[in-house]
């Protein structure tokens, strides 16, 4: 079933420098970590260097409505909030054949995944906004900071009303989502659009 993976501008910051991280790899520790930010202006749908969606209050009061869509209001005078999403797509690795790197041992996690055109996933997500459980990316070399990323994913109706808005910054890239058992089962119906 396809879906797409939902990007942001290059928002050409770090976010995560004053967040708690490991010691050893450097991952941000809190994901939902929230700092100020020091952009006067940011486009509808932004990504930090080190892995913050980042929305402007009009991307914010749009779908606040989704079930599982958080936008955490940050504190400085861009008027942006934090992107988070609840609803939680549970990726097979190895089905995916997902390449993982740089395992951390003290923190006990992957650095990163690299991106894979198809995911294998335990259950199809609902309609609506959604996140793998696996991060995308990699560390951004020493003492940078940087946030596991999962992939933000949205359903083809929720990626064309998207484009229909006309966010400045957004990118939507496509991805297949299948259980891996030759099926695409219907996924559970979200909050509708308005």
């Amino acid at each position: 079933m396809k879906h797409f993976v939902l990007y942001g501008h290059d928002l050409g910051i770090d976010f995560f420098t004053e967040a708690p991280a490991c010691s050893q790899c450097l991952a941000v520790l809190d994901a939902e970590w929230v700092g100020p930010i020091a952009k006067r202006r940011v486009p509808d749908v932004s990504y930090s260097y080190d892995g913050a969606l980042i929305v402007s209050e009009r991307f914010a009061g749009d779908v606040r409505h989704y079930d599982g869509v958080r936008c955490v209001p940050l504190p400085g005078p861009a008027g942006a909030s934090r992107l988070l999403v609840d609803e939680l797509v549970v990726v097979d690795p190895f089905a995916s054949q997902l390449e993982r790197f740089d395992f951390c041992t003290r923190c006990n996690a992957w650095g990163g995944i690299r991106r894979s055109p198809a995911y294998v996933v335990a259950q199809l997500p609902r309609s609506g906004f959604s996140r793998t459980d696996v991060s995308i990316g990699f560390g951004l070399g020493p003492k940078r900071p940087y946030l596991r990323k999962p992939h933000v994913l949205v359903d083809a109706a929720t990626a064309e009303w998207l484009r229909r808005q006309r966010y400045s910054g957004l990118v939507l890239t496509p991805v297949e989502l299948s259980t891996g058992a030759g099926q695409d089962d219907e996924p559970s119906e979200g909050v509708p659009h308005s």
